[in-house]
């Protein structure tokens, strides 16, 4: 029995040695490359079975239960052509058992120089050589039929990618025309690809922890240069938590998820990716994005971005939205929808606002050249409400605080080619919004505050036109802040009609016609009704001038050249300085005949006047002006400024005109006493005169006075005339007036009669004479001066001509010398 034992344990022993012995020689067969070649076969006829594919592989270095290295791995695809490659497969070997080879853990898989290429397979445009590795890697890591035997245990804890490379090529597709300056999905090449890659976990999800991938696109030189996340792949999704995704100077956290039908839907990116994120303190650059969306390239600018979205590029939705862009635009959304992105001219956006900031600046590359030109006028604009609709087609029910005023709207707002043929619709609230300063004029029109409705088309003449009802309780025009004014009508281009009523402290009227400033027609037509109007509020004037009256105005022309019309003017009142004067007719007739003969007449019941000739009205008013500033300098006596004057004064080709002027004064006084209260005349009286420009400007005045009081001084039956002459671009100035009178009252001297007046202005001196006799006496005055204008403003000095006296008796005190008319004949009148 001992003995039996006794050779049972030595067989033991020696199967046991042998056992030992084949191990061994096994392991030192596994390092000869003859059986390692072998082995390759081997593996690669075991992989080709499991895969479903066929598998080549170059070499295979085991070191055994710890390493094992295969060369040149390569797995073909259903029609021979590479599928996926390995340069080099290192795998430390964590578990394995030759008593138990069901098992297989490898804690590290460094693959060298891996390679993939993304093809359609002709004929299943629904599958993808993608889908074939997929599909193969699970056969490989799924279980096995357990009917049959023990399912295989493979694990992998943590995969390294070195210099890999990764391309998708369809060659029946043309390159796009942006290819090599962004990425071309058809045509995609994305080289030296690094990732570490951990927590592993196969089965129908992929799940794994990716630290650190970048790569570059290569025809397009886009930079990725982070991917970590933890991440799963499923056959219809691929999510990334814990994300930070750096694309060139882009980041992208923390949450992204893909959503499609098939894994080439991402050759589709735009219409068959669904994108779900949640960014917080994201940044992205469009010259980055531009890479994959080329509409941007040309915008340079930067996004800092937060928010939950989800959608597709053509259908996106972004919830509490927050988002940074340029100098200070500063958007807060709790909601905003675009679809048809990246073409942002396309986009159907719904977008409600919190309060945000905009900038006008920021807005530059986004707007064509024709409205950039008025936006950037508002400066920084504060907004809140919502935005509904495409870039040039929304509702904006919203809220803007700009650098101009503030402006409410609930407007639709077309722009179909620039802001000039904008088409809009809806309600509009200002308060001290600078409309002037918007629209790049402000001549006429400053600020405003309105509420009210409008529909039109274009904001600046002359394409604007619509309708517009509104109550304006401030608006500054001319200079004057009117208030409290009503309009409801309509514009057209140039031309406006409707009613408007205004109740101002300093106007109160109503009315209703039309102005029409378009250079084709320039007419207008108006009947109103003013009840108060007080020209010196509203800047019209410089004296306390008020008007109440009943009209009609219908003429054409706007400018002073080309007014042709009339204004009938009813019932009317003046007031000037507290006294009145009231007109129950006041015309105003302005006509032009075929000869270019211009005619303004004046009708009342007070008096009749008439301008006619062939005359420019803007000639006229420029060089009356220029004459009363060359009289000025004259009556100054200033030599360095006369001549300064004179030296600057532009020549040019003066008009030649003349004017003809005839005032019939019928019952003038009440006129008189509005204007001159002291001045009385003859009803009747008649007064004309010319003036005539050219090379030398001639004015003449003459007339014949029934009667004159002015104050004290009574005249009877005075004829007077006034003649002046001057050239144009010299200082010198003739002059001469005469005036007759039968009868006169004057202070101091009493009745008296005869009264003549000549004088002649010549270069800075006035030389006078005059003569009048004292009624029912022989005593009789002749006066003989000259009046010289010194160099003081406002001041006369008389000259020193001696005064020649007469009285019944003969000569009295011939060499007196007078220092002035009037004293010098009340003196000698009472001799």
């Amino acid at each position: 029995m001992r003995s039996f034992f006794s050779v049972l344990l030595k067989v033991l022993l020696g199967l046991v040695l042998v056992v030992v012995l084949a191990i061994v020689g096994a392991l030192v067969a596994l390092r000869v490359p003859s059986v390692q070649t072998r082995l390759a076969h081997k593996a690669a006829e075991v992989l080709s079975r499991k895969l479903g594919q066929r598998v080549t592989i170059g070499r295979v270095d085991v070191r055994p239960f710890s390493r094992v290295l295969l060369d040149g791995v390569q797995v073909q695809d259903r029609r021979g052509g590479e599928l996926f490659s390995i340069g080099r497969a290192d795998a430390d070997i964590s578990l394995f058992s030759v008593f138990d080879p069901r098992h297989l853990h490898v804690s590290k898989l460094t693959l060298n120089e891996p390679r993939f290429v993304l093809k359609n397979l002709a004929g299943q445009p629904d599958s993808t050589t993608f889908n074939q590795f997929m599909a193969a890697v699970k056969r490989l890591m799924g279980p096995s039929d357990t009917t049959k035997s023990a399912p295989f245990d493979f694990k992998i804890a943590a995969v390294a990618l070195r210099n890999g490379h990764f391309a998708i090529e369809k060659q029946d597709v043309p390159r796009a025309k942006t290819y090599g300056k962004s990425i071309d999905y058809d045509h995609l090449v994305v080289d030296s690809i690094y990732a570490d890659v951990s927590k592993i976990h196969l089965g129908d999800t992929l799940g794994l922890r990716i630290s650190n991938l970048h790569a570059v696109e290569t025809p397009s030189r886009t930079q990725l240069r982070e991917i970590t996340a933890d991440m799963l792949y499923h056959p219809h999704f691929w999510e990334f938590k814990n994300l930070s995704l750096r694309v060139g100077r882009s980041q992208i956290k923390d949450y992204l998820r893909f959503e499609y039908r098939v894994f080439s839907n991402f050759t589709d990116y735009n219409d068959s990716m669904k994108t779900i994120t949640r960014l917080r303190g994201s940044e992205v650059f469009t010259d980055d994005i531009a890479k994959f969306a080329p509409q941007l390239a040309t915008l340079h600018e930067s996004i800092k971005i937060s928010g939950d979205a989800s959608g597709y590029v053509r259908d996106f939705k972004v919830n509490n939205l927050d988002l940074r862009y340029g100098k200070g635009t500063h958007i807060v959304a709790k909601r905003a929808h675009a679809d048809n992105l990246p073409n942002y001219k396309e986009s159907f956006i719904d977008l409600r606002l919190m309060p945000s900031v905009v900038l006008a600046s920021d807005l530059k590359p986004w707007l064509p050249a024709s409205a950039n030109k008025i936006v950037q006028r508002l400066g920084r604009v504060k907004l809140q409400g919502q935005v509904l609709g495409f870039y040039n087609d929304f509702v904006a029910n919203a809220s803007f605080d700009t650098a101009l005023g503030f402006v409410a709207t609930d407007v639709n707002l077309k722009t179909k080619t620039d802001l000039m043929h904008a088409a809009y619709k809806g309600t509009v609230r200002a308060n001290a919004f600078q409309l002037g300063k918007f629209l790049g004029d402000e001549s006429v029109i400053r600020d405003v505050t309105l509420n009210g409705s409008v529909a039109g088309v274009g904001f600046v003449p002359p394409y604007a036109r619509g309708q517009a009802k509104a109550t304006v309780p401030s608006i500054w025009l001319n200079g004057y802040r009117y208030r409290n004014i009503d309009f409801d009508g309509d514009y057209h281009q140039r031309a406006f009609s409707g009613h408007m009523r205004v109740n101002d402290p300093a106007l109160r009227m109503h009315a209703d016609g039309r102005i029409d400033l378009d250079r084709a027609h320039e007419d207008v037509d108006i009947k109103t009704k003013i009840e108060h109007a007080n020209l010196r509020t509203l800047g019209l004037t410089s004296q306390n001038f008020t008007i109440a009256t009943t009209g009609e105005v219908k003429f054409r022309g706007v400018q002073l050249d080309s007014l042709i019309g009339h204004a009938y003017l009813r019932k009317s009142r003046f007031t000037l300085d507290g006294r009145r004067l009231n007109l129950d007719t006041l015309d105003v007739v302005s006509t032009r005949n075929s000869r270019n003969e211009r005619r303004v007449t004046v009708r009342s019941e007070a008096l009749d006047a008439s301008v006619a000739g062939t005359f420019n009205t803007s000639d006229v008013v420029r060089d009356v002006q220029t004459l009363l500033t060359e009289y000025r300098l004259n009556f100054e006596s200033n030599a360095t400024a006369t001549a300064n004057y004179y030296r600057r004064k532009r020549q040019r080709v003066l008009p030649v005109y003349q004017i003809d002027l005839q005032l019939n004064l019928k019952k003038s006084n009440p006129v008189l006493t509005l204007f001159v209260p002291e001045l009385r005349v003859a009803d009747g009286s008649r007064i004309d005169g010319s003036f005539r420009s050219g090379e030398t400007s001639i004015f003449q005045l003459g007339g014949h006075l029934d009667s004159l009081r002015y104050g004290p001084v009574r005249t009877v039956n005075t004829d007077f005339d006034f003649l002046t002459s001057k050239l144009p671009y010299k200082p010198d100035i003739l002059a001469q007036a005469s005036i007759t009178s039968d009868q006169q009252v004057l202070p101091t001297l009493g009745r008296t009669e005869k009264f003549i007046l000549e004088g002649v202005w010549d270069q800075q001196r006035i030389n006078f004479s005059t003569s009048l006799a004292q009624t029912g006496t022989t005593n009789k005055a002749t006066i003989n001066g000259s009046l010289g204008f010194c160099r003081a403003p406002s001041r006369s000095c008389f000259g020193s001509r001696p005064c020649t006296c007469w009285t019944k008796t003969g000569p009295l005190r011939p060499t007196t010398r007078c220092a002035s008319a009037t004293t010098a004949a009340s003196s000698i009148l009472r001799t």
